[in-house]
């Protein structure tokens, strides 16, 4: 009996550190660093990492991490009847968490439908602040015919992905749909059809496509569940989402708004490096879109935001993408703040997001057929981003660039019609209508943005498009519209 408890002590204790490992690899922090965060040393992180460690060494992680692994070291009591023996579920991860469970083999190479699985739930870990279970804890429902909400309480999750996979003349069939494992209830589904012809390829381009949609429905799903429980629930991390949600909505009261809640987070933690990132962008957002009472003050302070952000968020892929682009906006860095994106994709190959802000530096460095590669996969992955109308918006920059006007008007217009407060919008499509000798459609354009914006003049075209090389193609006709040049 004694050595049965400890073996199950064991178990536990296991299952503890393989919750760590998550932790730290969702974090992307090294071994070396927690260490020295924790001052515990890194032999004995070494050790708690297998499964070895005493309770203070547990209160201690637990303490840096944040998990709650309260009883992770006691032994349950052994169950009257035969080896069985009950174990309690571990808690909801607080932020989004999944898990990924064996798709359905439907006639299919089993190692290929399991490398599927497999390859969603990597790229799932490289998006940051979600909780993705382990393969080993999510393979072992393969055969069971669960309710979701059962397998979302005994792993801990708030949703569930499954699919199935089904292969027959030469073609593959994958199937998946997200589901809250809270309610049951569905928020995604889809079906994939590709050629079997190069598998290894083909399982690249089924990641990219699920884990390109269900990230920014899960993003949606969070913020809908911080509204329910705001001002009840007003951990960091739900304040986060609510600046997110309010600052994605581009209009200047939930900019002002949305900004306010940034600095009370970074009141209370000076170095969370997405909300450094997340103001940073607010503030561009500001000044391009001429809110700003005061766009020295701002751009001062959006500035040293971005900075933080690409300090303090070195291995944050959201960090990184919001605080390079603002860089380049704000600083006009260009190139530093492209290469903080770059990283930042290299993180997440996934982030629809950081696609559109590469897109962007790339169009006021004058790479228009580089910008355009990067709007279309961005559309590709995940067409219905909240922000598309930036991406449509940045597509007609870059078609611009490269003389395709046709395709820019389509564009400009399709930006416009996503988003009416937008100006950028606005301002593609006064060039590319006067290019196109549609002098009066472009100053009927140029006339809806001025009642839009009263102050707008095109310093901010003369700042962030100096170095393309087409700065003058830009500005000779948005002036023929009708807008000012500034001062």
């Amino acid at each position: 009996m004694w050595a049965l408890e400890m073996e199950r002590n064991q178990e536990f204790k296991r299952a503890v550190a393989d919750r760590v490992r998550d932790y730290l690899a969702r974090e992307r922090i090294s071994r070396e660093q927690f260490a020295f965060r924790t001052k515990l040393g890194k032999s004995t992180i070494d050790k708690f990492l297998v499964g070895l460690y005493s309770d203070k060494t547990l209160s201690t992680v637990a303490q840096e991490t944040g998990l709650d692994l309260s009883g992770a070291i006691h032994v349950p009591a052994l169950a009257p009847q035969g080896d069985a023996f009950d174990v309690s579920p571990p808690p909801v991860f607080d932020g989004p968490s999944i898990a990924v469970l064996p798709f359905e083999n439907r006639g299919a190479s089993e190692y290929f439908v399991d490398g599927i699985v497999e390859d969603v739930i990597t790229a799932l870990a490289q998006v940051p602040r979600l909780f993705v279970v382990a393969r080993t804890s999510s393979f072992s429902y393969r055969g069971l015919h669960r309710d979701v909400r059962q397998i979302g309480q005994e792993l801990g999750v708030r949703y569930v992905l499954e699919g199935s996979v089904q292969s027959e003349q030469g073609r593959v069939r994958v199937t998946g749909q997200l589901i809250n494992a809270t309610t049951g209830g569905h928020l995604w589904a889809d079906r994939f059809n590709y050629p079997l012809d190069d598998i290894f390829k083909l399982q690249d381009t089924i990641t990219e496509c699920v884990v390109g949609a269900i990230a920014p429905m899960m993003l949606e799903q969070e913020i809908a569940r911080q509204r329910s429980n705001w001002p009840t629930n007003v951990s960091i991390y739900d304040q986060y989402l609510q600046a997110l949600a309010l600052i994605r909505r581009v209009t200047r009261e939930d900019n002002f708004e949305g900004l306010k809640i940034i600095d009370e987070i970074l009141r209370a933690e000076p170095h969370y490096a997405v909300a450094s990132g997340l103001g940073a962008w607010g503030y561009a957002l500001r000044i391009a879109q001429f809110w700003s009472d005061d766009p020295e003050e701002d751009r001062a302070r959006g500035t040293a935001l971005a900075r933080a952000a690409l300090v303090d968020g070195q291995s944050d892929a959201e960090a990184l993408s919001r605080g390079g682009y603002s860089l380049a906006w704000l600083a006009c860095e260009f190139e530093t703040g492209l290469v903080a994106i770059e990283r930042s994709i290299q993180l997440n190959p996934n982030d629809a997001v950081a696609l559109s802000h590469a897109g962007w530096v790339k169009c006021y460095l004058g790479r228009g057929a580089e910008a355009l590669q990067d709007f279309e996969r961005c559309l590709r992955i995940c067409p219905l981003e909240t922000t598309r109308f930036r991406i449509y918006a940045g597509k007609a920059f870059a078609h611009f660039m490269l003389d395709e006007f046709d395709q820019c008007l389509a564009c400009g217009q399709q930006a416009l019609d996503l988003n009416p407060s937008f100006t950028p919008s606005y301002r593609i499509l006064c060039a590319v209508l006067v290019v196109q000798n549609r002098l009066e459609d472009a100053r009927a354009i140029a006339d809806r943005l001025l009642a839009l914006v009263p102050g707008f003049n095109l310093s901010i075209e003369r700042a962030i498009f100096r170095n393309s090389g087409r700065l003058d193609d830009l500005l000779r006709p948005m002036m023929q519209a009708g807008l000012p040049y500034g001062d």
